[in-house]
């Protein structure tokens, strides 16, 4: 949709995903002349796109960043994940790579889940995952190590404390409003709603 009300041309977005580096970067160009432009490509990962002038420290003007595996149930909110993780990594001062690799972990550990929002991953979840990366990696499995190897900058970022539980959000429901039990004063006990 992005890209039919830019440059007026329709591409379906498993199009987009197969199409070739450079057709991939003009594309990019079309959209935006100056700056970098990120393409999530959902289990094809991300495309990177640089203006020549403006390579933001990598070597080459557009790249491909893989995906992490996942058995995704919910992709609901997986792109916004991933900015979210984009944004915090550029707040950290993180190198582009990094930051991408954040997002796209991010979102790997969120369309694991249902519920959108619900699925994002938090601190805890993301070192529950780098623990088990490790892990394995300890164990001699060999994809494990060169993964863990590509999440190293993570090693600063998480608390150094020992974190046990998934920390994602809980979802809460209610059969009315608790709007006007909340405005009533305390009185020690608890209140019930009626509907």
């Amino acid at each position: 949709a992005l890209v039919s009300r830019h440059i007026g041309a329709k591409i379906e977005a498993d199009d987009v995903a197969i199409s070739d580096g450079t057709s991939l970067h003009a594309l990019c160009r079309e959209l935006l002349a100056h700056g970098s432009v990120v393409v999530t490509l959902g289990s094809a990962g991300v495309f990177v796109s640089h203006a020549e002038d403006a390579l933001r420290g990598d070597a080459k003007p557009y790249y491909r960043v893989a995906a992490e595996p996942a058995d995704a149930i919910d992709t609901t909110g997986a792109g916004d994940v991933f900015a979210a993780a984009l944004v915090h990594g550029t707040m950290e001062g993180w190198d582009l790579r990094e930051r991408l690799r954040l997002a796209a972990l991010c979102s790997a550990l969120a369309v694991q889940h249902f519920g959108g929002a619900l699925a994002a991953p938090g601190w805890g979840d993301i070192a529950d995952w780098r623990t088990q990366t490790v892990g394995r990696a300890r164990t001699g499995d060999a994809d494990a190590r060169t993964t863990a190897d590509r999440y190293e900058f993570l090693t600063d970022a998480l608390p150094h404390h020992e974190l046990r539980r998934v920390r994602r959000a809980e979802a809460t429901m209610a059969r009315s409003s608790d709007a006007q039990a909340a405005a009533a004063p305390l009185s020690g006990a608890i209140p019930v709603l009626r509907g």
